[in-house]
């Protein structure tokens, strides 16, 4: 893909982590594979910042379901908390960065219930869905947020920001989605 886009910007979803006994290991091996790729940027938590567009990452974890042991349920269950703790974190700080004049959220995990379009999983109804920190963007920054998980195509618009899912899900042939901000 390197070779095709003049940047890849990356979030972990479901599948990496399948079967994983440690996540934060196969975070850091993620992170090195990365590395090695031209063009291309890890957003485990990691924000980058091209022409006043701030593009934020985080897996979040809301919704996923890894078959798995009760010690991975666990580290799920924590990364969960970190990723809503960084995204609330970054949102406050780039409401106020001069140089930001819009900002696009990318996870692997639908942001909320709303966007399961009455499909949601069970595992959805204990958890806090990341579009509970919504209230952080004070600014309205927040003008696209593209999530995976999910396998049907989305493109609709909620309060003024524009959802977008276009996850493969075995799809063939499998076309990226463009989209201009």
């Amino acid at each position: 893909m390197s070779k095709f886009y003049q940047g890849i910007f990356y979030v972990a979803g479901s599948l990496e982590y399948e079967g994983v006994d440690n996540i934060d290991r196969r975070t850091h091996e993620l992170q090195r594979i990365c590395r090695s790729v031209k063009n291309s940027a890890f957003l485990h938590h990691h924000v980058v910042i091209v022409d006043g567009i701030a593009i934020a990452g985080a897996n979040g974890w809301y919704g996923n379901t890894i078959p798995s042991d009760e010690d991975t349920e666990k580290q799920i269950e924590q990364h969960r908390h970190e990723d809503l703790i960084y995204i609330k974190s970054t949102l406050e700080k780039l409401q106020k960065h001069l140089d930001v004049k819009n900002i696009i959220v990318l996870s692997n995990s639908v942001p909320g219930l709303p966007l399961y379009f009455g499909e949601h999983p069970s595992t959805v109804e204990t958890q806090l869905s990341l579009d509970l920190l919504l209230p952080v963007d004070t600014e309205r920054k927040i003008s696209h947020w593209v999530y995976g998980t999910y396998g049907k195509v989305v493109d609709t618009h909620i309060n003024g920001i524009n959802y977008i899912n276009n996850s493969s899900f075995k799809k063939n042939p499998y076309w990226a989605k463009r989209i201009e901000v």
